[in-house]
């Protein structure tokens, strides 16, 4: 847009290169009650230019999005619909191979890129952890705390059935592994939340009558 000057900010002008009414109005009636001050050409021609770039680089992600989306579909197809185009391109990145990845078993594939804290745990004793990149799913980081790590072992189970079919198969076997995974989550999210044992004894504690 190259509408710059704040006193250019009106609906008629917005609509030019913004063509959504509602928008349109409400960035008017705020350029109307901003504060901020009118500015030079002088002023103006540094921001156009970071502006012209921020757009730039838009244009250019979406760009990448849209060739990672071709080829992840094209080489992991299963496991793109199941986990999503650039989580399953981050797997892939971190395993290095598909063979790599269709042969890990599900217990690696759903710590795989959580190696730091799995080293920890085995020199430290700290416990282990229950996912990787794993937690970038919205099933399994938007569940509640107490199933995340359930739902990142199914995850990972329908993930590993999805990443041999890929390697050694070519059938779409995706609906039925999403269709499974939703139903074990529905299943998992109708389940009372469960107390831990430390947590109960205190609550418990706090309830005594104090003698």
């Amino acid at each position: 847009a190259n509408i710059t000057e704040k006193k250019h900010f009106t609906e008629k002008e917005i609509l030019k290169y913004y063509n959504n009414e509602e928008k349109a109005k409400k960035i008017a009636e705020s350029a109307k009650t901003s504060i901020g001050a009118d500015l030079k050409k002088e002023d103006l021609t540094p921001i156009k230019s970071l502006a012209e770039r921020c757009i730039a680089l838009k244009a250019q992600r979406t760009e990448l999005e849209n060739f990672l989306t071709e080829k992840t579909n094209e080489v992991m197809p299963n496991s793109s619909k199941l986990i999503g185009n650039v989580l399953a391109a981050k797997f892939l990145a971190n395993a290095g191979s598909l063979r790599r990845l269709a042969l890990m078993s599900s217990s690696t594939i759903q710590v795989l890129g959580a190696e730091k804290a799995f080293f920890s745990f085995l020199k430290t004793g700290s416990n282990p952890p229950k996912y990787g990149l794993l937690f970038q799913f919205p099933l399994v980081n938007q569940a509640r705390p107490d199933l995340r790590g359930r739902l990142a072992r199914t995850a990972a189970d329908k993930l590993s059935i999805a990443l041999k079919e890929d390697f050694f198969g070519k059938k779409d076997i995706s609906k039925k592994l999403i269709d499974d995974m939703n139903a074990r989550a529905l299943d998992l999210s109708k389940q009372k939340v469960k107390v831990k044992r430390k947590k109960y004894k205190e609550e418990l504690k706090k309830k005594e009558p104090k003698l």
